[in-house]
């Protein structure tokens, strides 16, 4: 059995693919198996050059992402399993670093690396926690000085213990085209019990969205007849949806309801409700290990914290929700 597989999916990204592909191959051992996912590219990106680094190219057909890197798993072989951007620097000793701290930490099942920004160098993260943990979602960057718990892992480079990536069920299929999955994830990972890493050793670098040309946001746009925001609103609703208590799940529907009345968000909530958020929202709640309020009060941003003075409103249930 292999023991890394990287992942990587892409859609028109260009000649950056190549660039990140050609980097896999100089920063990692000779055998790790690299897996490419072609999610309905137009650009000739995914070209002859790509084929020939890859051990395996598949065709997603505009999956999305969270489709995309499920796919990828499927046929990848690796004991982990690093899903990683078309769009990276990645220095020397990167997986090595990742890999490391999964092995020595106890119930560790996903690790994340310290991630500069390709533009500015200065600028840069390790693991993420909430300051607004309702939608629209806010985050601090985590900068630590060596390897520690967090609550969120960045989804550009994920590296994940194949065999519980598999058992918690993969990436959440329903956040289309993209947007939240890696949220999502850590935390149901945390709440089933296991650890999430933030390991400053390992070092990338991430083309970030706003560095983006005006085509590019207009082809995301595109991917999303509703519209981008919205999708993206539905994508973090979903996540309490799936994982907060009835109240938190009324503080989310407020703080967005109230983020503004130009008719944005008009349906948002219908979008994320879905029958199969239902079911595995019942599933969620009946297996895991942990709660929410037990992951807010480690990490923070916890949506019923009082402001002082004020004590959080007791309103309860969600129709649609069971809880």
């Amino acid at each position: 059995m292999t023991e890394v597989s990287i992942i990587i999916p892409s859609k028109d990204e260009g000649d950056l693919l190549l660039a990140t592909v050609d980097q896999v191959r100089e920063t990692t051992p000779a055998e790790t198996e690299l897996v490419i996912v072609d999610d309905g590219s137009t650009d000739g990106s995914v070209n002859g050059a790509v084929h020939k680094a890859a051990d395996q190219v598949l065709t997603a057909g505009e999956y999305g992402c969270a489709g995309a890197k499920n796919l990828g798993s499927i046929y990848a072989d690796g004991q982990y399993l690093v899903f990683i951007d078309g769009h990276m620097r990645l220095d020397p000793g990167w997986l090595e670093a990742l890999i490391g701290a999964l092995d020595s930490t106890p119930a560790a099942a996903l690790a994340g690396p310290k991630v500069s920004d390709l533009v500015d160098v200065d600028a840069w993260e390790c693991g993420r926690r909430f300051t607004n943990a309702v939608p629209p979602f806010a985050f601090e960057s985590n900068r630590p000085d060596t390897t520690e718990f967090t609550g969120v892992i960045p989804g550009m480079c994920q590296a994940f213990v194949a065999s519980t990536f598999h058992r918690v069920g993969r990436f959440y299929p329903e956040m289309i085209p993209w947007g939240t999955e890696d949220v999502e994830i850590s935390m149901r990972l945390w709440l089933m019990g296991y650890e999430v890493l933030a390991v400053p050793s390992a070092s990338v670098g991430h083309r970030f969205r706003d560095a983006f040309t005006e085509a590019e946001h207009k082809a995301a746009e595109d991917a999303a007849p509703e519209g981008m925001l919205r999708i993206t609103l539905a994508n973090e609703m979903k996540l309490p949806l799936l994982h907060y208590s009835p109240r938190r799940i009324v503080k989310a529907l407020e703080s967005m309801n109230a983020w503004t009345d130009d008719g944005l968000v008009d349906g948002v909530y219908e979008l994320a409700n879905t029958p199969m958020i239902q079911r595995d929202r019942a599933e969620y709640q009946a297996t895991r290990l942990r709660t929410d309020a037990g992951f807010f009060a480690h990490f923070g941003g916890d949506p019923l914290t009082p402001e002082p003075g004020q004590v959080p409103s007791e309103s309860e249930g969600v129709a649609v929700v069971a809880d």
